[in-house]
């Protein structure tokens, strides 16, 4: 054998072996991402669900339940906590708006995400109610996650249910109200 050919075989063998390792890498990086993709996605889910932490606290679920499906029979100190309650739902629903803002993930990852607060707190008398009267407030939250229109397009005191609820309305055929029944005597649940 002469160098010629032990040098063209030696830059062959180079070359597969720096594709292989470009292959390799390449397959580290997608692992390695998705890797990241699921834990923003737990840390995300967690932020979301110890939001309703305090929830669970005393009598406050009983307080959010009529907050969110009897408005009016709140007494002033029960309309502070559903405030409180509530404050700490939209400051998740910021966080995950933060994010996207952030590019940590993305818009349709959020609205995703998002559909969970519209389904358990937008779509119920007091929740729209409440995000109603602080619309400007929360306009960029509300933007960033595409709820603010079904927000701003609302009509105080008239709230129609769009189908899917989450703490027990049952609507019979023709109403727009949920009717509720009362958490403390309701067994069903």
């Amino acid at each position: 054998m002469n160098w010629e050919v032990i040098g063209a075989t030696g830059e062959w063998a180079g070359a597969i072996a720096v594709v292989a390792t470009l292959f390799y890498l390449s397959r580290q990086i997608k692992i390695a991402s998705n890797q990241i993709e699921r834990q923003i996605d737990i840390d995300l889910r967690n932020r979301m669900y110890s939001a309703y932490d305090p929830i669970y606290q005393g009598d406050n679920a009983d307080i959010f339940y009529r907050g969110l499906f009897k408005i009016g029979e709140l007494t002033e100190s029960e309309n502070f906590t559903f405030d409180l309650l509530m404050g700490r739902q939209a400051s998740s629903m910021a966080n995950i708006a933060e994010d996207v803002f952030l590019g940590r993930i993305t818009s349709e990852r959020a609205r995703a995400r998002a559909e969970f607060y519209k389904d358990q707190l937008i779509d119920t008398p007091g929740g729209i109610e409440w995000f109603y009267r602080r619309r400007e407030n929360l306009k960029f939250v509300l933007s960033t996650l595409g709820l603010r229109d079904q927000i701003v397009s609302y009509e105080p005191g008239k709230f129609q249910p769009s189908g899917k609820t989450w703490a027990g309305p049952r609507q019979q055929d023709g109403d727009t109200q949920p009717t509720s029944p009362d958490p403390k005597t309701d067994s069903t649940r």
